[in-house]
C-alpha cells in the first residue's frame, strides 16, 4: 500500500467531518418533520 501524501489524508478527514455534520443536520430535521407529521 503506497503511503497518501499528507494534504490528501487531511482533506478526506474535513470532509468526511462535513459530511457527518451535515448527516447531522439532516436526520435532526427529518426527525422533526415526522413528529410534525404525527401530530397533524
Amino acid at each position: 500500500m503506497p503511503r497518501l501524501p499528507e494534504f490528501l489524508i487531511l482533506g478526506f478527514g474535513n470532509a468526511v467531518q462535513k459530511a457527518r455534520e451535515e448527516l447531522k443536520v439532516l436526520i435532526v430535521l427529518v426527525s422533526k418533520q415526522h413528529h410534525n407529521d404525527d401530530q397533524s
